[in-house]
């Protein structure tokens, strides 16, 4: 084994070690039971008028707030950063001053605000603390920084044609009010056999969930993204084939 494997190994453990434990299940309980209670209703109204977002919406980015909100409670030693429209609303909160009632009460301290640029080790982190937290992986729509680990590969160049057109096709079909709840995606890749090694073809498989979405609906999603907001795919599609095909998995709950 290399040393700098080696290093990366031992960064990684130290990484590990150095997180909490998982609090008692009887204080997580309070905290999430705090943090979902507490009154947000005046301050989403504000934040929906001044940032021009539909009802949906805004109610989604206050519970994912919520649910961050709560990560950060529990875990005050591990760095967790924000950014996307999550933080936009929590900009808004942290003016008010509500926000420190909100913190004294769910976390006994106040929570301070981290902005940052995204970074693969804080986004596997944020989702591996998300995932035990409630039990399922953050949503790329809500947490653009999950597009890091979209799909976990080492070549980037590929990893960002991964990340880009799930995000374009998410907002996509928000912006036409298709009711979308994630957005997944696989890609093959087949190199050419000699340096530099180019790709030459990419093959990008879609899995869409959402409640009654129309398949329609999301094909003209992928389409858009593919040729027209997606700038990774589109450069890459100067030199490689690229093919895609995508499933819509209902996540309708019978009555």
């Amino acid at each position: 084994m290399t040393t700098t494997v080696m290093g990366d190994l031992w960064q990684e453990v130290r990484r590990h070690l150095a997180w909490p434990a998982d609090p008692r299940p009887a204080d997580r309980s309070r905290i999430i039971a705090a943090a979902m209670a507490f009154p947000l209703d005046e301050i989403v109204a504000g934040y929906r008028r001044q940032a021009n977002v539909s009802e949906e919406d805004a109610l989604d980015r206050e519970r994912e707030l919520r649910r961050y909100l709560a990560i950060a409670a529990m875990y005050p030693a591990s760095r967790v950063p924000i950014a996307g429209p999550v933080d936009e609303l929590w900009r808004v909160f942290l003016d008010k001053r509500e926000y420190a009632d909100f913190c004294r009460q769910v976390a006994g301290r106040f929570i301070h605000h981290e902005p940052a640029p995204a970074r693969r080790r804080d986004a596997r982190r944020f989702a591996s603390l998300y995932r035990r937290t409630f039990g399922h992986a953050p949503s790329i729509v809500w947490w653009p920084q999950m597009a890091l680990l979209l799909p976990g590969n080492p070549d980037r160049a590929k990893d960002g044609s991964g990340g880009c057109p799930a995000i374009d096709v998410m907002l996509i079909l928000r912006k036409g009010r298709e009711p979308v709840t994630d957005c997944l995606v696989e890609l093959s890749a087949e190199r050419a056999p000699t340096e530099p090694k180019v790709f030459t073809r990419i093959h990008v498989h879609y899995k869409v969930s959402g409640r009654g979405l129309a398949p329609a609906k999301v094909e003209r999603a992928i389409a858009l993204s593919a040729e027209k907001y997606c700038s990774a795919s589109i450069m890459l599609g100067e030199v490689a084939e690229i093919t895609h095909d995508f499933e819509v998995i209902d996540e309708t709950v019978a009555a």
